[in-house]
């Protein structure tokens, strides 16, 4: 069963901070470098399912799935592990049907994150 989108926080700020012991810094620092990596990693799973790689793209959306966890970006989170698990059944249809919606919420945490670091 797949969680309702718009119930899914972009971060869990409560979560995120204690992932970095509590610390504003290490969470800034720690956002920072995700949000290199995953827009990275995007264009690589496109082309990766693209080109019908589904090992290439389970390991990508794994990956993902990781740098947001870090961050507690619940919606990116998500989406990649569906993305993972669709692979992970050779469903690469279904992989591919979800890249709207990683590409969307990956999207909305770099929007979240800009915001947060302006104010």
């Amino acid at each position: 069963m797949s969680p309702d989108d718009t119930t899914l926080p972009v971060i869990d700020y409560e979560q995120a901070l204690e992932n970095a012991a509590g610390d504003r810094e290490i969470f800034d620092s720690v956002c920072e470098s995700a949000m290199q990596e995953i827009p990275l990693l995007y264009p690589d799973l496109v082309r990766a399912l693209e080109r019908s790689e589904i090992s290439s793209g389970q390991r990508l959306a794994h990956t993902i799935k990781g740098a947001a966890r870090v961050i507690a970006a619940v919606k990116t989170m998500t989406h990649a592990e569906q993305i993972e698990i669709a692979l992970a059944e050779g469903e690469l249809d279904k992989a591919q049907a979800k890249m709207d919606a990683l590409s969307c919420a990956i999207g909305e945490l770099k929007a979240e994150l800009d915001g947060a670091t302006e104010s």
